[in-house]
């Protein structure tokens, strides 16, 4: 299992300096210069862990530890799309993430042609088919591509450069599996998995489903539904990265993957790990109630008057939380931790920001500012920066509980050229952040407040 999990994120890397090269050879630079790609933060790890549980389940006992390899292919897949950023404006790139490539439409589809483009890869007799370039691996790639555009077109979000990052993405998704079966080839392995196309699509089909459903309980949230509804469902339970979720499962399967496939504690630990994961998840859930009970009541005690708010997880844990109320004209944020005492939201801890929209006008209708308004759930503020350059941030993410902080996600929008659409890139952090120190400040917040 540790191998494995080399394996996938080696090759991602390996990937993403390749397409890194080739854009900078001008192949596939359509992106402006001055907009450089977003990566939104990923959980690599959690996925592979998921998605070799499942693999497991599905095949363990016909493929070995087979299954864990494919099973963490097929819950990277869906992350692919970061690959867009390559090619894609960064608007259309915010946009696109966790969108088509996370959707039950794509879970449905997609696994049907990655399940049989891998089971072609082993052939019954053992020999390799010859044909596989142009019988199995180009139609895999049209399909792929059309499933992604097909998608990006039907959807209400309006993305931009779609055959281009359609195709990027799907070249991406039908190689990988090329390069996880040649790596295997090369450390000449004998054995080969004779699966049923059945099996292979179980597999690829929970790998690839599960990926977006365990995203829905971050706060970035996914959008399930695409291409019919652009609705970004996040149920805001647990953060994007926490240990106390992945290091447990992922301890469990290294060990499940040191036994024999004919071992029945094989298959308990990794179910085990699976459902310690999923009771985990569960507890997150009834953390966020009691936490927007409490600040439900201590914002009513205090007289506080407000039109809604968000309480997400802060980051790697499950302890303090971040809470963002919408007051109209202002957004209020603070922290509630489960360590604090007493256990209250005080009004002393909220930092009031202006939301500031009226500095949005001259960038009013740009996509740019439609997008952000989208992804954000309104949920924004915006700053004056040099020039003519604005900052807007999503409070959904809400603050690092250091002084100073800035908040955690934001974008600067930026006019260009009288005629052209304002252009928009990640805002970095202050060139002074000391990130260990931020992070300790943090940790210090964790621990509560008296």
């Amino acid at each position: 299992m540790g191998w494995v999990l080399g394996l996938v994120l080696g090759l991602q890397r390996r990937l993403g300096r390749w397409l890194a090269w080739l854009q900078g050879r001008c192949v596939l630079r359509i992106a402006n210069p001055q907009d450089p790609p977003i990566l939104p933060t990923l959980d690599s790890l959690t996925q592979i862990v998921l998605g070799a549980a499942v693999g497991e389940l599905a095949a363990g006992r016909t493929l070995g530890n087979r299954a864990m390899i494919w099973g963490a292919v097929a819950g990277t897949i869906p992350d692919f799309d970061v690959f867009a950023g390559q090619v894609a404006d960064p608007i259309t790139n915010l946009a696109f993430h966790r969108c088509v490539t996370h959707s039950l439409y794509y879970a449905v589809l997609a696994s049907p042609v990655v399940a049989w483009m891998t089971k072609a890869l082993y052939p019954v007799d053992g020999k390799p088919r010859l044909d596989y370039l142009w019988k199995i691996w180009l139609p895999g790639l049209l399909i792929i591509t059309l499933l992604i555009a097909i998608g990006s077109f039907i959807s209400p979000t309006p993305l931009r450069g779609v055959w281009t990052y359609s195709a990027l993405v799907a070249l991406v998704t039908v190689t990988f599996p090329f390069l996880v079966w040649g790596f295997r080839q090369i450390k000449a392995r004998k054995s080969q998995p004779h699966a049923s196309y059945k099996t292979w699509l179980l597999l690829f089909g929970l790998g690839i489903g599960t990926h977006p459903l365990l995203d829905c309980f971050t706060t970035y949230g996914t959008q399930l539904l695409q291409p019919f509804d652009d609705l970004r469902i996040a149920w805001n339970t647990i953060s994007v990265a926490d240990p106390a979720y992945t290091l447990p499962f992922l301890i469990l399967m290294l060990v499940a993957s040191r036994l024999l496939r004919t071992s029945v504690w094989r298959r308990r630990l990794t179910s085990i790990g699976l459902g310690l994961s999923s009771a985990y998840l569960v507890f997150t859930c009834f953390h966020l109630m009691k936490v927007r009970a409490q600040v439900s009541a201590d914002l009513a005690d205090a007289n506080i008057e407000y039109e809604r708010f968000v309480a997400v997880p802060t980051l790697f844990q499950n302890v303090l939380w971040s809470i963002t109320i919408d007051q109209g004209d202002t957004i209020r944020v603070g922290n509630l931790g489960f360590l604090d005492n007493p256990f209250q939201l005080s009004p002393k801890q909220l930092t009031a920001y202006p939301q500031n929209d009226h500095l949005l006008a001259p960038a009013e209708g740009e996509r740019a500012v439609e997008i952000m308004r989208w992804f954000s759930d309104d949920l924004y503020i915006v700053k004056q920066l040099r020039g003519d350059t604005l900052a807007i941030f999503d409070l959904r993410f809400g603050v690092l509980p250091v002084e100073g902080a800035q908040p955690i996600f934001g974008f600067q929008l930026y006019p260009r050229q009288p005629g052209e659409e304002w252009g928009m890139r990640q805002v970095p952090f202050r060139d002074d952040a000391n990130m260990g120190e931020m992070f300790g400040g943090l940790w210090e917040r964790v621990k509560g407040v008296k």
